[in-house]
């Protein structure tokens, strides 16, 4: 995947907390909350895509929900917005896939950090962890898919057990900071 124009990031994502794209220019209006809902199933789906029946299932809940014109509506306007941001919406029918590096979506740079945070503290460099952790940590801004209603209640659910952190664990003396990583499972974070 690509989320590079010229060697200029062309835009971020977030899923943690509200459904939010940043370009190089500030916030970039994605539209309402189904179309923020089709972004956010379409980012979660990362390189595999999705198809219009699997966007119907994931934001509309399934057959009756949505028709594959609403999809199209959905899928046309993110193009339009996103592609003045340079990131391709692409179509290899029957799936649409977002081309976007994985690092320029918080939820992948999150659980990206916690693995090789985990990694450090195997090989006993605690210390060289907690930076990556609190920058992890960091990437929360809340629930994930927060402003989307009841649509991908599922996949808000998979995020929040796997790997939401709740600060209050957080060691405050820099003696606990520097072996951080052993409260990891008090944090809601699975080793």
């Amino acid at each position: 995947m690509s989320g590079k124009e010229g060697g200029v990031v062309a835009a971020r994502f977030r899923l943690l907390g509200q459904v939010a794209v940043d370009g190089a220019d500030g916030p970039i209006e994605i539209g309402g909350a189904t179309a923020r809902a089709v972004l956010a199933a379409l980012l979660l789906r990362a390189d595999a895509g999705a198809s219009a029946d699997d966007l119907i299932a994931m934001v509309w809940g399934g057959d009756g929900g949505a028709t594959r014109d609403s999809v199209y509506h959905y899928i046309s306007a993110l193009r339009r917005v996103l592609a003045a941001a340079g990131v391709e919406l692409q179509t290899r029918r029957p799936r649409y896939r977002l081309v976007v590096a994985s690092e320029l979506v918080d939820w992948y740079s999150f659980r990206q950090l916690v693995t090789q945070a985990r990694a450090a503290r195997e090989k006993g460099l605690g210390d060289r962890a907690v930076p990556g952790l609190r920058t992890a940590l960091k990437l929360w801004q809340g629930e994930p898919l927060a402003d989307i209603g009841e649509r991908l209640s599922t996949y808000r659910r998979d995020m929040s057990q796997n790997g939401s952190p709740r600060l209050s664990c957080w060691p405050r003396s820099k003696p606990a900071r520097v072996t951080t990583l052993r409260w990891l499972p008090c944090c809601g974070i699975k080793s």
